[in-house]
C-alpha cells in the first residue's frame, strides 16, 4: 500500500513539473518576443549626466555619415556596459567614447538602454 501511495505522489510530482515547465517555456517565448522591440545605435558621447544616468550621443547616418542626430539614452541600472571585453560602469565613460548602444523604447517615448559596447 506505501508503495502505491508513493508512486502516485511522484506521478503528482511529475505531472505539476510538466505544468510549471510549460508556463515557464512561454515566459520564455514572451521574453524572447520581447527582444524583436531592441534598437540598436552607434555613434559618439556628447555629453553624460550622471545624476540622471542620461548619455547623449551623436548617432551618424547615411551612407557618407554625412547626418546625424543627437540622442539622449538613459543608462539603466540594470545595463550591461562593457569595455574592451570587461565590465565597467558608467562613470568610467568618457566624452569622446564610440559607442555601440541597445536600447529599448519605453511608453513614454524614452530610449532605455540595456547593453552598451565602448568601441576603440
Amino acid at each position: 500500500m506505501k508503495k502505491v501511495m508513493w508512486l502516485i505522489g511522484l506521478i503528482i510530482l511529475s505531472l505539476v513539473g510538466l505544468m510549471t515547465s510549460g508556463v515557464n517555456a512561454q515566459d520564455e517565448a514572451v521574453n524572447m518576443n520581447h527582444l524583436e522591440d531592441w534598437e540598436e545605435v552607434a555613434g559618439k558621447v556628447e555629453t553624460i549626466n550622471y545624476d540622471t544616468s542620461i548619455l547623449t550621443i551623436k548617432a551618424y547616418s547615411g551612407e557618407t555619415k554625412a547626418f546625424y542626430q543627437i540622442l539622449p539614452i538613459l543608462i539603466t541600472r540594470e545595463a550591461k556596459i562593457l569595455k574592451h571585453g570587461k565590465r565597467f560602469s558608467l562613470k568610467d565613460i568618457k566624452s569622446g567614447d564610440k559607442v555601440t548602444i541597445r536600447y529599448i523604447v519605453t511608453a513614454n517615448g524614452q530610449k532605455e538602454a540595456y547593453y552598451l559596447w565602448v568601441r576603440k
